[in-house]
């Protein structure tokens, strides 16, 4: 997976969807917080090494969606 990959992947996550992700609760409120606090974009980049080891799926393949590169 590349980076443009992952960058990629972790654009479709957003407030909403992360509740029905399958990450850990402390990843979901890590997401939250950091959203709130800092943005959408210091969330998702926290999100990409779980997504990059391959610890959580890829969010394109769990919600069955296309992503834009």
């Amino acid at each position: 997976m590349t980076v443009e990959e992952v960058k990629a992947e972790v654009r479709l996550l957003n407030l909403e969807n992360i509740r029905h992700f399958p990450c850990t609760n402390t990843q979901k409120d890590d997401f939250y917080s950091l959203f709130n606090k800092f943005g959408p974009d210091a969330a998702r980049m926290y999100m990409i090494p779980a997504i990059f080891r391959g610890e959580i799926p890829k969010p394109s393949e769990y919600f069955n969606v296309s992503k834009k590169v």
